[in-house]
Parts: C-alpha cells; sequence; structure tokens
C-alpha cells in the first residue's frame, strides 16, 4: 500500500471523527438549550397558575361611617 494513500485514509479519518464530535456537541447543545427553554416556560406557566394575591383579606370593603361600625360591636 502506497505511503500516500495511507495517509490519505488517516487524515479521512481524523477529519471524519473531528466532524462527528462537533455534531454531537451541536446537538447536546440543542437539547439543553431546549431543557432550559422548557424549564423557563413551566416557571411561568406555575406564575400564572397561582391565585391573584389577596390584599384585602378581613376587610370591609363598603365604606361606612364610624357610628354604624361602632353600633355592630356594641
Amino acid at each position: 500500500m502506497p505511503m500516500r494513500f495511507m495517509y490519505a485514509v488517516e487524515d479521512y479519518v481524523e477529519k471524519r471523527k473531528k466532524k462527528r464530535n462537533k455534531e454531537k456537541e451541536e446537538k447536546q447543545k440543542q437539547k439543553q438549550d431546549e431543557k432550559d427553554e422548557n424549564e423557563k416556560t413551566k416557571k411561568k406557566e406555575k406564575w400564572r397558575a397561582l391565585p391573584p394575591p389577596i390584599f384585602s383579606v378581613g376587610c370591609n370593603l363598603r365604606e361606612e361611617s364610624i357610628s354604624d361600625a361602632s353600633s355592630r360591636f356594641v
């Protein structure tokens, strides 16, 4: 087998390995990006799923005069 042919095969094999490694890395990056995106959307959905905060717990929303309110407790 001629030496040039052997070197050409070795170069081809090395280039192919590098190409495969790059493709694998790109796939891993893509999967990681998809996972990150899914986590972000899940967090947003959880936030949306929470009920709105209630600031008037135990407060009477009607406006009453002081005398009306005090007459209830007597």
